[in-house]
């Protein structure tokens, strides 16, 4: 849960990548929704911000949008805009870290993004 799932493949964007983690299920009486997780990496090669259409399950076809601004202090807050493409995603407007499945952060030369999942 905390970790974000074991990485399944990484999608190379030019000077920066992105990489897609296994969708993680919560335990039961954990008060979370399921969520996928994705990296930006490495932070010093994004653009200012970002914008990006993002296959997570791998058919060939753009699952979610994902954009975010990418302030050059490392303390600043993230927000996140999440537009998805596919039912299986949720859509999130100006997301920060409100829950562990359902934020923004910056970690180390990363920023991790989590989209939870709709409700099958």
């Amino acid at each position: 849960m905390y970790t974000g799932g074991p990485k399944v493949r990484t999608i190379p964007m030019g000077a920066y990548s992105i990489d897609v983690h296994r969708p993680v299920y919560p335990h039961m009486l954990q008060n979370e929704k399921p969520f996928v997780q994705l990296d930006w990496r490495p932070v010093t090669a994004l653009p200012q911000r970002i914008s990006d259409a993002v296959d997570i399950d791998g058919d060939g076809q753009p699952d979610i949008r994902v954009s975010f601004d990418v302030p050059r202090d490392p303390k600043a807050p993230l927000r996140v805009d999440v537009d998805s493409l596919n039912p299986r995603y949720e859509t999130m407007r100006n997301a920060g870290k409100e829950k562990y499945s359902r934020l923004i952060v910056r970690v180390d030369k990363a920023i991790l993004v989590r989209v939870p999942l709709a409700k099958p």
